[in-house]
């Protein structure tokens, strides 16, 4: 049977892997940041558009989200790599790129669509609010906010383990990755979501350090979020080794 550790293990043990590791880990987090948000942020038009400009920019948007999906997979290769004690490099950011790059987007469509159909009401409804000043709106914006964010979150958690289903499971459609992770996740939704909650403080922290430190943050969090798959499968090594490392 297999054992879960506690959140607190499992950052214990994540922090152990990762030291002396940040130079590559961080510098993957950059690049993967500048070629999804820069790229969004200079393709995109500005706050005051015409409707069409809207669309468009929603497009693009979703376009991006789509892209950052291969990155994803990259970056859960990476962490993967690093969690079982194997050789890893930058190189592994681009995995997703050489290897299944449609069932990367196929993943990351799930999470891009059900946040786009989920922030149209919150959107439209938003609009009338800000534009008629009318309290009345007031009620139905909180209860499209709050259905927006417990939609999204329960979709990122139940599929969250897709990603690194592709890593072991190439061969596997998009849709068996999502049942694997959906019945991986029975009974570990609220766990995975309190090991989130719990970098809500460093998180704080990272922001109060001009930024810098949310590096450090992110960093740590897709560590802990390898070694959670890797605890759900009972892969994971709780004693390090020895890690081999590539430029």
């Amino acid at each position: 049977m297999n054992h879960f550790l506690s959140t607190k293990k499992l950052k214990q043990i994540s922090r152990g892997q990762l030291i002396g590791k940040y130079k590559i880990t961080v510098l993957s987090y950059l690049i993967a940041y500048m070629f999804s948000y820069l790229i969004l942020y200079f393709a995109t038009s500005d706050a005051n558009t015409t409707t069409l400009e809207t669309l468009l920019n929603y497009a693009i948007n979703f376009i991006v989200t789509l892209i950052g999906g291969i990155f994803t997979f990259g970056q859960c290769h990476l962490y993967l790599r690093i969690s079982r004690e194997d050789e890893y490099s930058i190189n592994d950011l681009w995995y997703g790129f050489k290897n299944f790059p449609d069932k990367a987007i196929g993943i990351q469509f799930v999470f891009s669509i059900t946040e786009l159909l989920c922030s149209i009401p919150l959107n439209v409804t938003y609009s009338l609010f800000a534009t008629t000043k009318n309290v009345s709106y007031a009620i139905p914006l909180a209860v499209c906010l709050i259905l927006y964010a417990v939609i999204t979150i329960m979709v990122n958690l139940i599929f969250f383990q897709a990603f690194y289903l592709l890593n072991d499971h190439p061969d596997w459609k998009v849709s068996d990755l999502l049942k694997e992770s959906s019945r991986l996740m029975k009974g570990h939704k609220f766990r995975l979501f309190y090991t989130h909650l719990s970098f809500c403080g460093v998180m704080l922290l990272g922001i109060i350090s001009l930024g810098f430190g949310l590096f450090w943050v992110v960093c740590y969090n897709q560590m802990v979020s390898a070694n959670f798959y890797e605890n759900l499968n009972g892969n994971l090594k709780t004693e390090p080794t020895s890690i081999n490392v590539t430029i």
